[in-house]
C-alpha cells in the first residue's frame, strides 16, 4: 500500500478545494493505485471514493484500470443491495401472509 496515496484518498474528503484534491492525487502512478486499491477496498471507503471523485469532476487523474474497478464495485454492490431487498420485500409479504 502506498501510504502516501491513502493519506492523499482521505484528504480528497476533507479538502474542499477541487484543484488541491486533484494535485494530492494526479502524481501517483498506476502502479501506486494498484498498490492502494485493496486498502481502498477493505477501509470501506471505495464507493465513497468513487461518488467524491465524480462529484469533484477528478475522474482524469485515476488511472483508467482504477476507475473501471471502482465502477465494477460499485455496480456489484449496487445488484446486491437490490437482491437483498427483493429478498426483504418476500420475506416481509410472508410474515403478512402469515400474519406474524
Amino acid at each position: 500500500m502506498n501510504r502516501q496515496l491513502a493519506k492523499a484518498i482521505v484528504a480528497a474528503f476533507r479538502d474542499g478545494e477541487i484543484e488541491t484534491v486533484r494535485g494530492g492525487l494526479a502524481h501517483f502512478d498506476e502502479s501506486d493505485w494498484m498498490s492502494t486499491a485493496e486498502w481502498l477496498h477493505t477501509s470501506g471507503l471505495a464507493l465513497y471514493f468513487l461518488a467524491r471523485a465524480k462529484a469533484l469532476g477528478i475522474e482524469d487523474v485515476i488511472p483508467a484500470k482504477i476507475m473501471h474497478r471502482l465502477e465494477g464495485n460499485y455496480n456489484e454492490n449496487r445488484a446486491r443491495t437490490e437482491d437483498m431487498f427483493r429478498e426483504f420485500v418476500k420475506i416481509n409479504m410472508e410474515f403478512q401472509r402469515a400474519k406474524i
